[in-house]
């Protein structure tokens, strides 16, 4: 990047800002082509193409994601923004964008190809993004990477979990904030199982991240009516960049949260305003409410899953570049400002071969 950080940051704390969300983003997409590198590495038979796909593409998927989430973050109205998009569009990112296009294309060309021949016998068809989509829902209605752990201990009585630690305003447990009991986290790498995260009753305002080092954690309350985390962070109101905005961010994998409720309370005056900004793989959210107006629920990357759930919002409130499948939940559309409409979801998919969409199943809309 020819125009550098230091050369903005002292006039302009919004290029400061893009420029720190787009490093937040391609460090992520640094590690989805990680995990990418790995598993070619690690196969030698080209059948594992056909077997791996679902997770190579999402993969390459991911990293076209990221690439225009930085690019995005970068507003043309802001003379200095608008360079340093000009340069990146031109140069690095361009780049990154045709390799993981190509390389995405000819691993779904291999998994036709060795379909089409019988390489395999074992194999699932080959089709576009949205019948992977409705493919990989399985009898019960679960995505097909959902494991039965996960769901016996959705299912289960929350009485009966035992979690490591427990947040209360009161006092009464090990911690009074939600971030506090997130950063508990154990630093063992050797760390196995869920960590289970029991939140109390209350109205918790603060803004939260799970940190992608956090895999495995699983976070319940008392009913999306009583366990309410908000805030109200806004592009408008705090001048920060939509990305930014998010009262609760979860960047970890196999994360799962249970009778909760996402809220940003900036209003609909408050315009780009995230309530729940989700890039983890393999995530869920079972009988949450994730409220907010205009982009509420941002399903930026990766493979996610939200069932028994409420989003409300006004435009583009369900919003991203991700597998995300939305099943038997209520969508509430609120009333917009004057000059807005209502708009259910903004679609990112960029690529036809990217295995990405928002495809609901068993909901219902309410004005």
């Amino acid at each position: 990047m020819m125009t550098t950080e230091e050369e903005f940051s002292k006039d302009d704390n919004g290029i400061k800002m893009a420029i720190d969300g787009c490093k937040e983003v391609m460090e992520s997409a640094l590690s989805s082509l990680d995990l990418f590198s790995n598993v070619l590495h690690r196969n030698h038979d080209i059948n594992f193409v056909q077997t791996q796909s679902p997770d190579l593409k999402n993969w390459l998927s991911a990293v076209i994601s990221y690439q225009q989430s930085c690019v995005d973050i970068f507003e043309d109205q802001n003379e200095g923004e608008r360079k340093i998009k000009e340069q990146l569009q031109s140069q690095s990112l361009d780049r990154v964008e045709k390799v993981s296009i190509i390389t995405l294309d000819i691993v779904t060309g291999l998994a036709k190809i060795i379909e089409d021949l019988g390489l395999h016998v074992q194999m699932k068809p080959i089709a576009s993004s949205r019948r992977v989509l409705r493919e990989e829902v399985d009898n019960e209605g679960f995505p097909d990477w959902f494991s039965s752990s996960d769901r016996k201990l959705l299912a289960k009585d929350v009485k009966f979990h035992v979690p490591n630690v427990v947040v209360a305003k009161d006092g009464s447990g090990n911690f009074r904030t939600i971030q506090d009991a997130i950063n508990s986290y154990p630093k063992a790498k050797n760390f196995q199982g869920r960590y289970i995260i029991y939140v109390k009753a209350g109205i918790y305002k603060e803004n939260c991240t799970v940190p992608s080092h956090a895999i495995n954690v699983f976070m319940y309350g008392d009913g999306p009516t009583k366990t309410i985390i908000t805030a109200s962070m806004s592009n408008v109101t705090h001048n920060l960049k939509t990305m930014l905005t998010a009262t609760f961010v979860n960047k970890a994998g196999m994360f799962l949260a249970k009778d909760m409720r996402f809220e940003n309370a900036a209003g609909a005056k408050g315009h780009q305003a995230v309530a729940l900004r989700n890039v983890g793989d393999f995530s869920a959210f079972y009988n949450c409410h994730i409220h907010g107006y205009q982009d509420t629920l941002y399903v930026q990357a990766n493979r996610q899953f939200y069932r028994n759930c409420e989003i409300a919002g006004t435009v583009d409130f369900i919003f991203g570049t991700s597998p995300a499948v939305i099943q038997r939940s209520k969508l509430i559309v609120r009333k917009p400002l004057p000059t807005q409409f209502n708009v259910l979801v903004a679609d990112g998919t960029v690529e036809r071969n990217m295995t990405t969409g928002v495809p609901f199943d068993s909901g219902f809309l309410r004005p």
